[in-house]
């Protein structure tokens, strides 16, 4: 153990300044065996382990501290929380009022105007209705979702009305379309798939012909630079001569069409249906095998009318001539058409000649070039052939399918746009089927046309009522929405209210928790002083190492000297308590007694270990603490003390010995059997009484030195050889100076021989004479009784 407390010393010592409280626990940690409960140190040891235990004391009052400051800290921030919460709710609180109020005007205001609304329905569906005005928000609540079912309802029919009518429009337009694509050669069906792939392979068609289109136009404009003026030339005379030989044939046609025995209205008639035909021949085909049908052997028909109709024949004559005359004009047609072309072909070679002799080459045009030409036409139609070895006939069959190709292409366009506005609608009916759940086919949504007609007549009207409804939907909307977040308000409120009362009540605790804790600023004080008296601890070790002359081979010796130590362990304990009150109001001292009262314990801890000194310095640290729990003006009892003792580890004994030698134990004394010392002893009891009556602070005093003067009473009784009867003249003591002082009258006495000593010191230039003794002096009626009653034990002592 020598050499442990040895190391531990030299660790405190060698440590830097200042010290640090994680570093001093850490190190007492490393020596925790030294300090165990049951470890008895050599005797030789014991000074040096009871000065290092008091320092280990003073280390862990000192985490101590540190942790109650931080509890603080953490309450004071906790605090804080609370209080900004608090001040969050209150803010939050006035804002829900605020916005309470704010929805209730809006309530109010269109609140009345749905009510009216609803009742005036209500009335009127039903007259002898009794009708009721809702008192209560839950009232408002019930009847605003009655009106909002109702206004809902009218809203879906006239919806549904509207959504009838636009299918209706949207089929109507459908079948418009489709009609115009029809006679356009493109059948739609009822599926928006087929309008889609139709769309995307009309649209790959028009890019195809585009292409074409630009391919032709440009073999046209390099064959139109390679055509020779002779072929031109050639071409018109040969066209020329067509023309000539065509006109012919019509002269001769017009001539048959006369000539034919056909009534003048039945020509007419024939002429109006061939000029509306518009292929004319399928027209003609289907005529010609009408009547082949109706003259042939296998018709049975024909048999009957032969045998049961005498005009028969003249029908059958009359339908031969209209079929030769439908012929006649066919064959008219035709031949002006190919006139006509002709005559197309050759204004366009006659402009190729005004053109000038420098457009055009003198060599044809080559048969690469020829070849380009045709292999184009063939693409557009594959059974193309160049009906003579013609540049010129070439050229005008590029112009003429370029012609063609550019009204497919106004055709295609004008399909495509009718394809894209069928897509449209498929969509808009289908988006208005997904939405209103709309089930069944084209024909059962489709109203009659009378039902049609209404609603088209109506839709002005209906769309106004709409417009009505919506707007009283959305003030139904609006006043649930504010009943909604007036009952949310209210609820929060509420809620709120007893979140505040439960906020309140853990802030009042944890105030109150704050109060019994010691403020920052005295724990702060009260760790610098335990850091100075853990230095002065630290430096008091060296002379505890200069007394230290432990043998190596010496051990405790018996069970008695583990008893005394124990009592000492006791000692040092009751006086580190004392110490602990004492610092935790030392703040207040001035600076030089808190530093004269650290030297002043140290001692004390470093000296005292028999139990009649220990009872003495008990003594002192009690009445210290209430000398400073109790302070009189400007601490004029400890300036007393460190008066006698100015360096505590010298003059340490000069104030114990002012002391009783006995315990302070606040226990009940018995009564004393001697008569006389128990009438003087009545006689203090009732003078203290008295006294603390006007005078608590002194009468509390007396109370003290009462306690000792009864135990040493009982001493003298019991035991008139015990050491506190050797000395037990209290009065000494500057603490109860106080008692010897006068409160009444007498004080003039007092006055009068303080100014008596203090003249006759200025005279015999000596130190201050005791003005108690001057002969008009009188003492207080305490310090007499006191005296009356030490006298006493005395003679009971002997």
């Amino acid at each position: 153990m020598k050499d442990e407390l040895m190391d531990l010393v030299h660790e405190l010592t060698s440590s830097a300044q200042p010290h640090n409280l994680e570093q001093l626990t850490f190190v007492f940690h490393s020596y925790r065996e030294l300090f165990q409960p049951l470890v008895v140190p050599p005797k030789p040891c014991a000074s040096l382990w009871h000065a290092l235990r008091n320092i280990r004391s003073q280390v862990i009052d000192w985490q101590q501290l540190v942790n109650e400051q931080n509890i603080e800290m953490a309450l004071r921030e906790e605090i804080h929380r609370l209080e900004q919460e608090q001040i969050n709710r209150k803010k939050r609180a006035e804002f829900l009022k605020a916005k309470l109020e704010e929805y209730q005007v809006h309530l109010n205001e269109c609140y009345p105007a749905l009510l009216r609304a609803y009742n005036s329905y209500l009335v009127a569906k039903e007259p002898t209705i009794a009708l009721s005005t809702p008192t209560t928000l839950s009232q408002q609540q019930n009847l605003l979702l009655a009106y909002f079912e109702l206004l809902n309802h009218q809203h879906r029919t006239l919806t549904h009305e509207n959504i009838s009518l636009q299918l209706a429009e949207a089929f109507i337009k459908r079948k418009e379309i489709s009609g115009r694509l029809k006679s356009m050669a493109v059948i739609t069906s009822d599926d928006s798939f087929d309008s889609i792939k139709l769309f995307k392979i009309g649209h790959n068609k028009l890019a195809s012909l585009n292409q074409l289109k630009m391919d032709l136009e440009q073999i046209q404009q390099e064959l139109a630079e390679n055509i020779s003026l002779q072929e031109i030339k050639e071409d018109i005379e040969h066209k020329k001569q067509q023309i000539k030989t065509i006109n012919a044939e019509l002269l001769s046609l017009e001539l048959q069409l006369k000539e034919c025995q056909l009534p003048e209205d039945e020509r007419h008639r024939l002429n109006s249906e061939y000029a509306k035909a518009p292929h004319k021949e399928q027209f003609i085909a289907e005529k010609t095998q009408e009547l082949s049908w109706q003259n042939s052997v296998i018709n049975p028909l024909s048999w009957f009318e032969w045998s049961t109709n005498s005009n028969f024949m003249q029908k059958v004559h009359s339908q031969q001539l209209e079929n030769h005359y439908l012929n006649l004009l066919h064959q008219e047609h035709e031949l002006t058409t190919q006139a006509n072309h002709l005559r197309e072909q050759l204004l366009r070679s006659q402009d190729f000649m005004i053109a000038g002799d420098s457009t055009f080459k003198i060599e044809p045009a080559s048969k690469v070039l020829r070849a380009r030409a045709i292999k184009l036409l063939a693409e557009l139609e594959p059974q193309y052939s160049l009906k003579a070895d013609n540049n010129l006939l070439l050229l005008s069959d590029l112009i003429e399918r370029i012609g063609f190709i550019s009204k497919q292409t106004d055709n295609l366009e004008t399909v495509l746009r009718l394809l894209e506005e069928l897509i449209t609608i498929d969509k808009t009916v289908l988006e208005l089927r997904t939405k209103y759940t709309l089930i069944g086919d084209m024909d059962e949504l489709m109203p009659s046309t009378t039902e049609l007609a209404q609603l088209r007549e109506s839709a002005e009207a209906r769309q106004q009522e709409i417009s009505v409804l919506t707007e009283k939907i959305q003030s139904c909307e609006q006043c649930l929405q504010k009943i909604a977040s007036i009952n949310e308000i209210n609820l929060e409120l509420k809620d709120g209210k007893k979140q505040a009362s439960t906020l309140r009540s853990t802030l009042r605790a944890k105030r109150s928790e704050l109060a019994k804790t010691v403020a920052y600023s005295q724990n702060h004080l009260k760790i610098e002083q335990a850091k100075q008296v853990i230095v002065q601890q630290i430096n008091e070790l060296q002379d505890c190492l200069q007394t230290f002359t432990l043998k190596a081979n010496e051990t405790l010796a018996d069970s008695e000297s583990s008893s005394s130590f124990t009592k000492t362990v006791i000692y040092q304990d009751n006086l580190h308590f004392w110490n602990r009150l004492i610092s935790n109001l030392s703040s207040t001292l001035p600076s030089d007694l808190q530093h004269w009262y650290q030297h002043l314990i140290i001692s004390l801890q470093a000296n005292i270990r028999d139990e009649l000194r220990y009872h003495q310095a008990l003594h002192v640290l009690q009445d210290l603490f209430f000398e400073i729990q109790n302070p009189d003006q400007d601490f004029l009892v400890l300036r007393a003390y460190q008066k006698l003792c100015p360096v505590p580890k010298q003059d340490w004994q000069r104030l114990v010995n002012l002391k009783p030698m006995f315990s302070s134990d606040d226990q009940t004394l018995a009564e004393l059997r001697t008569p006389s010392l128990n009438s003087k002893l009545r006689a203090l009891y009732e003078q203290q009484k008295k006294l603390f009556k006007k005078h608590p602070r002194e009468g509390e005093l007396l109370k003290q030195l009462l306690k000792h003067i009864h135990q040493v009473a009982i001493l003298a009784e019991n035991d008139n050889n015990h050491p506190a009867l050797q000395h037990f003249h209290f009065m000494s003591d500057p603490r109860y100076q106080c008692l010897q002082r006068h409160r009444g009258f007498y004080r003039i006495c007092e006055w009068l021989g303080q100014l008596c000593a203090t003249i006759i010191s200025l005279f015999k230039n000596e130190s201050p004479v005791d003005y108690r003794q001057f002969f008009f002096f009188k003492s207080t009626r305490t310090e007499r009784l006191i005296e009356e009653m030490n006298q006493e034990i005395i003679h009971c002592a002997t």
